[in-house]
């Protein structure tokens, strides 16, 4: 019931969340990585069809990840598996605050984008601003894109060596971005031997959403018939599936 590593929120690791939304709800309640839900959605109704080797990075305040192999959610032992903002490039892993936000999230996200741009123009804009300044041709908007994009390409090209997906999709406010999408497929051919498909979610910032209902509907079938229903194998009639996600959307 507890969430283990939630570094933009001080104090939430001592709360037991689970207790607190069951005494709120009065029903029960199933707690699950906001990413892990997103690769679930997207392997469901979203980018991901189809596809047993998947891998989701969402990129804006923070960067995690979700990961599928052979059609099954991976958690890892401690249920930290994805958690790549604590890779070990882009900032120095050494330093203390990596130990609490991770070195590659130091690098990539939103505090770093924005501290990025004010160190070249002396400008604290928000990261929206980039983007707009960006497409204006200001040039400390356009050296922070590719920057970002080049650290995002590295830490897709590590996901790829180890887990090697089928596809890698992109979602976040940043990892929306067509102007990331588009930097960071030109970047993977230069630093990963083989080919690595890139495209961004399908469906948006409700990919989680979604997500949630396919846990929620293989829990309901777990409990109806007594026999577990495994994780992104939730299958429903293309008509009721279609239903669900006109309804979400």
């Amino acid at each position: 019931g507890r969430i283990l590593l939630a570094p933009n929120i001080a104090g939430f690791d001592a709360t037991n969340v689970l207790d607190a939304f069951e005494k709120a709800l009065g029903v029960a309640v199933m707690i699950e990585n906001d990413v892990n839900l997103a690769v679930l959605g997207e392997n469901w109704l979203g980018q991901g069809q189809g596809i047993d080797n998947l891998a989701y990075i969402a990129l804006g305040t923070g960067v995690g990840s979700g990961l599928m192999l052979g059609g099954h959610l991976v958690r890892g032992a401690t249920h930290a598996a994805g958690e790549i903002g604590f890779m070990p490039i882009g900032a120095d892993p050494f330093a203390a605050e990596s130990l609490r936000t991770g070195a590659f999230e130091r690098a990539v996200a939103t505090h770093a984008m924005t501290e990025r741009y004010r160190s070249l123009t002396g400008a604290q804009v928000a990261v929206p601003a980039i983007f707009e300044n960006a497409a204006t041709g200001d040039k400390a908007a356009l050296t922070v894109l590719d920057e970002t994009a080049r650290y995002l390409a590295q830490g897709i090209a590590a996901i790829a060596a180890v887990a090697n997906p089928e596809k890698v999709i992109l979602g976040g406010s940043i990892g929306l971005r067509p102007e990331i999408l588009s930097r960071v497929k030109d970047l993977m051919p230069l630093c990963f031997p083989y080919p690595v498909t890139v495209e961004a979610g399908e469906l948006g910032a409700r990919a989680a959403l979604i997500g949630a209902a396919a846990i929620g509907l293989g829990q309901l079938h777990n409990t109806l018939f007594g026999v577990d229903a495994p994780d992104g194998r939730i299958s429903l009639p293309t008509a009721q599936a279609a239903a669900l996600k006109e309804v979400v959307l």
